[in-house]
């Protein structure tokens, strides 16, 4: 017998499909006028569908060497920052979760502190001037390289992995540092990718760190660079200059080809981290 479908399911349903168009239509419409050429923006700014399909405006934003060099320095960030992260959360989230570390719990209060209290921007930004990081690449990442949240999650899913292959290990010989490499982190992969597609995304995304230390042009990553773009217009007379001239250089088209730019590493990095995503959402989630 087929299940009839409930007034509940239809309304559902509904309201499903109108969230999924109030997401989509925003998007369609950044690949529309990004695609389009200047004349036919001009002559409908909001049309959705191809009037005259152009990629002009993406190769004008390469011709230009701020948008990939805005590019290379998010890559660097993100590659370095995810790969630091992991480094330091994977090896405390396992010190933290044996209770053979006398020291456990009192670690563990300090990591959910920063959770529920915090010192304030402007600590924050004396500390970080104190370390003679801003105007550096490595104000990027090191400040906000290791998450509280993020490293609970790890120590929960430290916790779920069987022990009795680490107590047969350490009869046989091995010290805590080979079975960590020779077991845990093979068995920690689901943990790792998931980690590494949350930190790398924040990393990625991040333009408030490089906006309260960052004064260089040249060190701005690329959310940064479209922020300055899109809601200062900064910089856009100087690429009208270099382009074809600012009477017929239209920045919208131009802007909206720089963000389909800055989407694209997030739309082809996702699919291969997928099939961890829903593991990574449940870390810790299951009690014994």
């Amino acid at each position: 017998m087929k299940n009839k479908l409930s007034v509940f399911d239809i309304v559902m349903a509904i309201v499903m499909g109108v969230l999924i168009l109030l997401w989509v239509i925003p998007f369609w419409y950044i690949i529309i006028i990004s695609v389009s050429t200047s004349s036919s923006y001009l002559n409908d700014p909001y049309h959705l569908w191809f009037n005259e399909f152009s990629i002009t405006q993406f190769q004008n934003v390469f011709k230009t060497g701020t948008i990939p060099r805005a590019l290379f320095i998010s890559f660097g960030v993100t590659v370095c920052g995810t790969t630091l992260a992991l480094l330091l959360t994977i090896p405390c989230a396992y010190a933290l979760a044996h209770s053979q570390f006398r020291s456990s719990k009192a670690f563990s209060i300090i990591t959910i502190i920063p959770m529920l209290f915090s010192g304030g921007l402007i600590p924050y930004y004396i500390l970080v001037s104190q370390l003679h990081l801003p105007d550096t690449f490595l104000v990027l990442f090191l400040p906000v390289c290791v998450s509280s949240y993020n490293l609970l999650i790890a120590k929960s899913f430290m916790r779920t992995l069987d022990k009795s292959m680490e107590e047969a290990a350490l009869i046989d010989g091995a010290n805590q540092i080979l079975i960590f490499s020779k077991i845990v982190v093979p068995l920690s992969k689901p943990l790792i990718a998931a980690l590494g597609l949350f930190y790398g995304i924040g990393f990625y995304n991040d333009y408030f760190t490089p906006m309260l230390f960052i004064n260089s042009n040249k060190l701005y990553p690329i959310q940064m660079l479209l922020r300055n773009m899109i809601i200062n217009n900064e910089g856009m007379s100087s690429i009208a200059a270099n382009m074809m001239g600012a009477k017929n250089f239209v920045s919208e088209p131009f802007k909206m080809a720089c963000v389909v730019i800055g989407l694209v590493p997030i739309f082809v990095v996702f699919p291969f981290v997928q099939r961890f995503f829903a593991t990574g959402i449940m870390l810790g989630a299951v009690k014994e």
